[in-house]
């Protein structure tokens, strides 16, 4: 019988996606463009999408060869919970 590990930090699914929510909320420049994307007109999937990809260029210019860190931070950035994250900006005033 196996248990299930409980992945959950600090009230985020996981700790992947509550440091990416952490370092989005404490740079102005990231709180202000999440802020301004949950307040446009796209559906959530496609704020999704659009937030995804915009980390995944970040991850690119920051270590732009393949090599072991960059395995490890894809790895990283494939386990954020996307949709958490923008569902708590939404909350945002």
């Amino acid at each position: 019988m196996s248990e299930e590990k409980d992945t959950t930090y600090n009230g985020w699914p996981n700790y992947e996606t509550w440091a990416l929510a952490s370092w989005i909320s404490n740079d102005l420049k990231e709180y202000e463009f999440i802020r301004d994307l949950v307040k446009g007109p796209l559906k959530t999937c496609e704020m999704e999408d659009a937030l995804k990809e915009l980390w995944d260029m970040k991850a690119e210019e920051v270590l732009p060869c393949s090599s072991v860190f960059t395995d490890l931070l894809n790895s990283s950035i494939s386990r954020v919970d996307w949709r958490r994250i923008i569902e708590n900006a939404k909350t945002w005033e």
